[in-house]
């Protein structure tokens, strides 16, 4: 198995994961910085993030990268962000959405993330 096999395997077997909407996170994450939401929020907020979802991509299949949510109640908001495929899950109380990703908004996300030091 490769080195990459490897840490997923144990990280799936002894790290903590909370699953959102099917997808796993690990529990322990850090916070985002609150410059790095802002800006996230502000591309996720944006209508021209999104497009008409065309399909299953050939790479592998959705896995949520990214998962924000703000609100309460009726108002609660949930984006789950898949960088590979370049689509996104929007859920709200009453409703869920896959979209595209535009082209914009996939290179803005990885600007935006390419300064965060992840494990």
């Amino acid at each position: 198995m490769e080195p990459n096999g490897l840490r997923l395997a144990f990280e799936l077997l002894f790290v903590p994961h909370a699953v959102r909407h099917g997808n796993g996170f690990k529990r322990d994450d850090p916070a985002l910085p609150p410059p790095i939401v802002e800006q996230l929020a502000a591309v996720l907020a944006d209508p021209a993030t999104y497009e008409s979802w065309t399909g299953e991509k050939m790479c592998g299949g959705f896995h949520g990268d990214w998962y924000l949510r703000w609100g309460d109640g009726a108002d609660r908001r949930e984006v789950i962000v898949c960088m590979g495929c370049g689509e996104a899950l929007i859920y709200r109380p009453e409703s869920s959405l896959r979209c595209d990703l535009s082209k914009t908004a996939v290179v803005r996300i990885e600007a935006i993330t390419a300064t965060l030091k992840l494990p």
